[in-house]
């Protein structure tokens, strides 16, 4: 695994995430605002976990993820979901189901300088989305 796959990496823009919240459900306010955020991702690992800890201000929320394991891991837009991880050499993906059996899938593309988080779903009707990250530190 490398060490691309570590560090500290600051949200700087998104390509249809608006879309992609409102296909979810977000009411159009909401969804707005939560397009604008710009958290910092917190990116940690060892031979059979990945923690994630995403940062605003002065919340932060954290998913412990074994790799090659399903767990329960709560994420903000939906309540509880089961979620699968593999590693590749640069990239993660988290493959989740949710509580009606709803798919979806963050992928994370590593590099010297930062990260890509595609977002995608098995529902009909949701769009893709792009999240770019700058590395803050290794």
């Amino acid at each position: 695994m490398s060490n691309r796959t570590e560090g500290e990496f600051k949200l700087v823009m998104n390509e249809r995430f608006y879309e992609y919240l409102m296909a979810l459900g977000l009411p159009s306010e909401k969804a707005q605002v939560v397009d604008s955020l710009k958290p910092t991702l917190i990116i940690t690992k060892n031979e059979k976990e990945i923690t994630i800890t995403t940062k605003l201000d002065t919340h932060s929320t954290t998913s412990v993820l074994k790799i090659d394991q399903t767990v329960e891991e709560k994420l903000a837009a939906l309540d509880v979901v089961q979620s699968y991880t593999t590693v590749g050499d640069d990239d993660i993906t988290i493959d989740s189901i949710g509580a009606k059996g709803e798919r979806g899938r963050r992928h994370f593309d590593f590099f010297e300088n930062g990260l890509i988080m595609t977002l995608s779903s098995d529902m009909a009707g949701i769009p893709e989305a792009t999240r770019f990250y700058r590395r803050l530190t290794n």
